[in-house]
């Protein structure tokens, strides 16, 4: 059911538009380090070498952006499931990240080693990734599938839709169903709370005229029964 998915798309934002914000988290989530005097991002290795991207190389800067877009993907993604967590609708996720920072690399240096180095980073960014969803899901991920073509034309199928209307109709039902469920619950409350003071009220009138009637018929007891004697 499409009103039960929510998609998560990447950011498609250009190089261009990468900020020195979002390059510190990167650095700091692959544990590497920005130096924004030298407008370079270095990034260790677990061959224990380190890649470093010239932030004014704009191929560089496509590569660093495609690793940001998948960190705020991600951080999209977890927001999302933390905002329907427990909620009335649970839908299912489909986060769609398209990377392309490899083949930039490797249009503008072929074999080079910093290609392979940036395969050796774009795998480490992919476990971290897979991990902080694991944590954030609770362990409750059906796949992770990786590919170097385009979505299939099934899969297009399933996320053509803007993703903030895919659940609407079913949180309008959930609001109607919750209403009508409210309104019959005070209606009960209510019914009963009426039965529960008449029964009070008569077994009250019952037990007063059995007292009054098995009064014996003294001076005090007429009194108290506002007799009038002469």
């Amino acid at each position: 059911d499409r009103d039960e998915l929510i998609v998560i798309r990447s950011d498609e934002s250009s190089g261009s538009d990468v900020l020195d914000n979002e390059l510190t988290n990167l650095a700091t989530w692959l544990e590497g380090s920005y130096q924004k005097a030298d407008s370079k991002l270095i990034i260790p290795l677990k061959s224990g070498n380190s890649l470093t991207l010239l932030l004014n190389k704009e191929v560089d800067v496509e590569f660093a952006s495609s690793l940001i877009s998948l960190l705020k993907t991600i951080k999209r993604g977890i927001q999302v499931h933390e905002d329907f967590s427990g909620g009335i609708v649970s839908p299912a996720e489909l986060l769609v990240c398209h990377f392309t920072g490899i083949k930039a690399l490797e249009d503008e240096y072929g074999s080079a080693e910093i290609v392979k180095q940036g395969v050796e980073v774009v795998q480490t960014a992919l476990t971290k990734a897979f991990d902080q969803l694991q944590g954030a899901y609770n362990g409750k991920i059906v796949g992770l599938v990786i590919s170097t073509k385009e979505a299939s034309t099934s899969l297009a199928s399933i996320i053509d839709a803007p993703s903030s209307l895919h659940i609407s109709r079913r949180l309008a039902e959930a609001s109607k169903t919750n209403a009508t469920a409210s309104i019959a619950a005070i209606y009960l409350v209510r019914l009963s709370l009426a039965w529960i003071t008449g029964i009070i009220f008569l077994v009250s009138t019952l037990i007063g005229i059995c007292l009054l009637m098995n009064m014996p018929l003294t001076r005090d007891t007429l009194l108290y029964s506002n007799v009038k004697m002469d």
